[in-house]
């Protein structure tokens, strides 16, 4: 980053300095040359600063096809297998809520599957059926009042 800097602040200083030559010599052959001068120094310059970078530059390892092959479609599988199970509870506690003459805006859960298959609703948020909704969902789910959580206008 200094380098980058000290670039920088001599290609400035270069082009201040072009621009004074400029004005002092007006029309003379003399002010081509040290235009030309100054321009060679500052092309120099630049692709000395990127052929450092481009030297420099190393892409990150990739992992071997048989790597990603072992565990990206268990995580794909995983997350797929969790949306659908929050989508079908959801589905359930609609019609549960919506059954028992209750009107919720939404419904949204959140599911966890551990290592061994079980599935665990960590969290069901529910929007305008306030207290009664949150209650018959405890009691379909049999679950903990921590479970539940009441979003917006109850």
């Amino acid at each position: 980053m200094n380098e980058l800097k000290s670039i920088v602040t001599v290609l400035c200083g270069l082009g201040a300095g072009g621009f004074l030559c400029e004005l002092l010599l007006g029309g003379t052959k003399l002010k081509k040359q040290v235009n030309f001068m100054i321009s060679l120094f500052m092309a120099t310059s630049l692709v000395g600063l990127f052929g450092q970078g481009i030297a420099g530059f190393s892409l990150p390892d990739v992992p071997s096809p048989e790597e990603l092959r072992a565990d990206y479609p268990e995580e794909v599988y995983r997350r797929q297998l969790e949306n659908e199970s929050a989508e079908n509870i959801c589905r359930v506690l609609m019609e549960q809520l919506t059954a028992a003459g209750l009107a919720p805006e939404k419904i949204e859960a959140d599911v966890n599957i551990s290592p061994d298959g079980s599935i665990s609703i960590t969290k069901v948020r529910l929007t305008g059926c306030g207290d009664a909704g949150a209650e018959l969902v405890r009691n379909s789910l049999g679950c903990e009042k921590e479970v539940v959580e009441l979003v917006g206008n109850t």
